[in-house]
């Protein structure tokens, strides 16, 4: 049942949150299962204080590339795709050498909550592939998953290793807590962190999946998911992994 805002109808059913209705009504070819897992992960988003700390969601993951490429959070930064394979249900996979997906998201400028000491970025690895280099990136902010360790850069210029984690696949993430402070985590679980390095300005580019954008380097691995905004605390990753979990698990990809 499609309704004005979040609870449940006379008869029991549940009626769809506004923004996953005003997000619905962009899609085409949704079925009621689908839609309903999209409904309950925004919902979830919103319980656990995510959802307007985010600037940009992308859920590749989808049934039709259409819809894979659309921000969750609104009409702005949709993708475009530049020859990266895209299978439905799963996300986007790049091939190592020149295709990549623009996710149209520039964390510089106004009217973002991304900031230069507040900020994350996370991309949901649904296949660790051959290549070797970064999953999700800007300039200055990308993470990737190389030799077993979380490994990025987020609003500084070094990247750091934070620690292994088994499997290479699910969400990984950066958050920058502070000028000093970045943090990587693994399905909600933090893996390590570094206080040390500073944070330098953000840079005016967009952030692409299956490419870092400094050296034009490229992945092959396949990305289900992709989002970023301002930081999250400990409680409000372990929230955003589980609402996107149990999305991807709907989806039948986890």
């Amino acid at each position: 049942m499609i309704g004005p805002a979040i609870g449940t109808g006379s008869g029991g059913a549940r009626r769809t949150d506004p923004a996953a209705a005003a997000l619905l009504a962009r899609m085409t070819g949704v079925t009621a299962s689908r839609a309903a897992a999209i409904n309950a992960c925004i919902v979830a988003l919103k319980a656990g204080g995510v959802w307007d700390k985010l600037d940009v969601l992308q859920v590749y993951a989808c049934n039709a590339e259409a819809n894979a490429l659309l921000n969750w959070k609104g009409t702005s930064y949709s993708a475009t795709n530049n020859g990266a394979t895209f299978t439905a249900d799963r996300g986007v996979a790049g091939d190592a050498a020149s295709t990549w997906l623009d996710t149209g998201f520039n964390p510089t400028g106004s009217g973002r909550v991304y900031a230069t000491n507040s900020a994350h970025v996370s991309v949901w690895i649904e296949t660790d592939g051959a290549g070797t280099n970064g999953h999700g990136a800007a300039t200055t902010a990308y993470v990737r998953h190389a030799s077993s360790n979380i490994t990025g850069r987020i609003n500084d210029a070094t990247t750091s290793t934070f620690g292994a984690t088994s499997p290479a696949t699910g969400l990984m993430s950066l958050i920058r807590r502070g000028a000093s402070d970045k943090r990587a985590f693994h399905n909600g679980a933090q893996i390590g962190s570094t206080l040390t390095t500073a944070s330098t300005a953000i840079p005016n580019a967009t952030m692409g999946i299956g490419r870092w954008n400094t050296n034009a380097t490229y992945t092959d691995d396949r990305i289900a998911l992709f989002c970023a905004g301002e930081q999250l605390s400990d409680a409000e990753e372990v929230a955003k992994y589980n609402a996107f979990r149990a999305y991807m698990t709907a989806v039948g990809d986890a």
